[in-house]
């Protein structure tokens, strides 16, 4: 599968970078997805990728952030394969079309 509902507090989750966002939407544009460079801040063995939404309305906001306590699910989308990364290393990340994401070494 590219990704699995989850309720991310429930598992023993370790952030391994701060948060990135990997697109932003307007109302009627889907952007394609491109890939950003995430720094590593803890060593760690990385299995998949974490991902929610924040909707900004103007005088209103809603966010299922794993740490808001939302009903809603975050989206887990698992590497192919786990890949062991150290900190200050930098990754390049693409979450495609169809929510499968993709990592690769910076060289």
């Amino acid at each position: 599968k590219n990704y699995f509902p989850v309720h991310a507090e429930l598992h023993g989750h370790r952030d391994l970078s701060a948060p990135h966002t990997i697109r932003k939407y307007e109302y009627r544009n889907c952007p394609p997805g491109q890939a950003i460079d995430i720094k590593i801040a803890k060593s760690g063995t990385v299995h998949g990728l974490l991902s929610w939404f924040a909707a900004d309305f103007g005088a209103a906001s809603v966010s299922n952030e794993p740490s808001s306590g939302s009903h809603w699910h975050q989206a887990f989308h698992p590497l192919p394969d786990e890949m062991r990364v150290d900190a200050g290393e930098v990754l390049s990340v693409l979450v495609d079309n169809q929510g499968y994401a993709w990592v690769t070494r910076q060289s």
